[in-house]
């Protein structure tokens, strides 16, 4: 007995360190036009900024409600729902993560309040970093009424 329960639990061990888990898939959204819902409404993405350093990158997506104007980075704040923050410089997946754990989190701003949405949850990828334009795919949020999916290109600023 003792000699077939050595096999059963080696045969428990081998499949859970040698099964695969395969490569995580982007949701379907993730090659659209940014878009999804702040705060329970519409957000639509239309134009937005990134300012890169050797470090970071800082981020600032605007919807489509917004009157852009001539040049986006003339543009501070304004009357738009809006996406922002400052996430580290690297094609690689960034995890958004707790406040309290130390991690990259982003900020949804509802259109004509001061009711900061942190963001915790999701990720976002930087595909192209340019001296002219950061290109990427993001998928982040933190209920159905706080939720943005899709690509994006912002002009660099700096």
């Amino acid at each position: 007995m003792k000699f077939n329960l050595f096999y059963v639990f080696a045969l428990s061990l081998g499949l859970v360190f040698f099964s695969s888990c395969g490569e995580e898939k982007d949701p379907s959204c993730a090659d659209e036009n940014l878009a999804g819902m702040i705060d329970g409404t519409d957000f639509t993405f239309a134009d937005g900024t990134a300012d890169v350093s050797d470090d970071d990158i800082s981020l600032d997506f605007y919807s489509i409600d917004e009157v852009i104007g001539d040049d986006v980075c003339d543009l501070f704040g304004g009357d738009a729902n809006r996406i922002f923050g400052s996430l580290p410089n690297t094609t690689e997946r960034t995890e958004l993560m707790g406040i309290f754990s130390g991690g990259p989190t982003l900020t949804m701003l509802p259109a004509g309040t001061f009711n900061n949405i942190i963001i915790t949850e999701g990720w976002v990828e930087f595909t192209s970093i340019t001296e002219t334009a950061v290109e990427g795919k993001m998928s982040i949020g933190s209920s159905d009424s706080n939720t943005v999916c899709g690509s994006f290109t912002l002009k660099v600023c700096n």
